[in-house]
């Protein structure tokens, strides 16, 4: 049985959580901003969080804060590789699907790359799922 440490595939399916009140995805014009994929100041200092579809539904992955909903966005590993963003497998206890994508990070945030990276990754946006709540 894998544990999340094992490599990701290049095939295989990343969900980003994306807040609804945040106003960074509108279903009705299916336009996704770019600060979806911005790197909290705090939360993020070892990379950007995404979760594995091979580990959980994208109901799962969006599960946040009791009461907020959630939309998420869908990437393709090969898709950010080839790119040149690395997603590396980083499990949680209790949480083997949890992987980040480590040049996204907190001391990165405001730098032109990972500015340019944050595009890259609404373009390379596959679909966006949601909202969902968590209750």
């Amino acid at each position: 049985m894998d544990d999340g440490n094992e490599p990701i595939a290049d095939d295989e399916l990343l969900y980003r959580r994306v807040p609804v009140s945040t106003g960074w995805y509108n279903p009705e014009t299916a336009e996704l901003k770019s600060e979806a994929f911005a790197p909290h100041k705090i939360n993020d200092a070892t990379g950007l969080s995404v979760s594995r579809a091979k580990y959980k539904s994208a109901v799962e992955a969006a599960r946040g804060q009791p009461g907020k909903m959630y939309f998420v966005a869908v990437v393709r590993t090969g898709d950010l590789r080839v790119l040149g963003i690395a997603v590396e497998p980083r499990p949680l206890p209790g949480d083997p699907g949890h992987a980040e994508l480590p040049d996204l990070n907190s001391d990165r945030r405001k730098s032109d790359i990972t500015l340019e990276r944050q595009r890259i990754l609404v373009k390379k946006t596959l679909r966006v799922e949601g909202p969902f709540a968590t209750e």
